[in-house]
């Protein structure tokens, strides 16, 4: 092949052109069915990754969603707002 593209170049090409046209056509239709693929495992792996998830959310979300924390909370709010008042004063 690389023989024919140095001898006779006006020959070669369109046949190596042909040939790389060919393997990108192969290629790309390849790619469709393997993203195919990969999105079917994907929708499915999905699932069970929210499911390890969920208990996990609970904890957290548990935690939050105390009365301790969401006073603890609330009052760093307002030092902070009473902080950035006495700057602007």
């Amino acid at each position: 092949m690389v023989e024919g593209l140095m001898k006779k170049p006006d020959i070669a090409v369109p046949l190596v052109l042909r040939r790389l046209r060919a393997k990108l056509d192969e290629w790309r239709e390849a790619q469709k069915n393997y993203n195919r693929v990969w999105r079917e495992q994907c929708d499915k792996n999905h699932t069970k990754w929210l499911q390890c998830q969920a208990a996990t959310f609970r904890q957290v979300d548990g935690r939050q969603m105390r009365t301790k924390t969401l006073l603890n909370e609330a009052d760093t709010v307002a030092e902070e707002v009473l902080i950035l008042l006495l700057l602007l004063l």
